[in-house]
């Protein structure tokens, strides 16, 4: 028989919701400025042209070597693709350091399931079904967003302000983020049997 009573139980229960509220957080790093997507790009281009002919001069000695049970050196290979990657792998790393400084991480944390039912019922009447799921997961995502991190630090930013940047595939994608972080529930550990089930 369990030794718990009303208290203790009401207190697992407090201590839950606190313990849940780490786990239950869901982030988004979000690119401000755009421009260096297509920069990275053509440097990841001008690389993958740099190697292509060591990368076929390493896979013909491969083949030779095959054939006459050989070995390929391929720390001279090595070598050769280091010294063809100098430059354009600095310019990789500037780039990098640029996305850093250009990147802040949305930061959201999932609501009660009242506050969940009560964002459903306070949609308004007369929608279609888009537009019903639209505007639930704008409100959604509205009170569950906390606070956007640059560098480590919070920021003023508001969810208003970074809702105008956003396009249509990187709002898409948050609502689903963040909906997921909201509906996800938890298998208890050594039970044969996931938690919820029919009996």
């Amino acid at each position: 028989m369990s030794e718990l009573n009303g208290a203790s139980l009401r207190k697992l229960l407090q201590d839950r919701q606190q313990k849940d509220a780490a786990t239950s957080t869901a982030v988004y790093d979000l690119l401000l400025d755009t421009s260096l997507i297509e920069e990275a790009q053509a440097l990841d281009e001008e690389r993958l042209t740099a190697l292509a002919p060591i990368d076929e001069e390493r896979r013909a000695a491969k083949r030779a070597a095959e054939g006459s049970l050989g070995e390929v050196d391929h720390e001279r290979f090595d070598k050769l693709e280091a010294a063809a990657t100098k430059d354009v792998d600095a310019r990789i790393a500037a780039v990098r350091d640029r996305v850093k400084a250009a990147t802040i991480r949305l930061v959201f944390k999932s609501v009660s399931p009242t506050k969940y039912q009560q964002i459903l019922n306070d949609l308004p009447e007369g929608l279609t079904d888009e537009q019903r799921t639209t505007t639930f997961h704008d409100r959604l995502t509205t009170a569950c967003f906390r606070h956007a991190l640059h560098d480590g630090e919070v920021t003023d930013l508001t969810w208003a302000e970074v809702q105008d940047q956003l396009n249509f595939g990187e709002a898409d994608a948050i609502h689903a983020l963040v909906f997921s972080a909201n509906r996800r529930t938890v298998d208890i550990p050594f039970l044969s049997a996931p938690s919820g089930r029919i009996r």
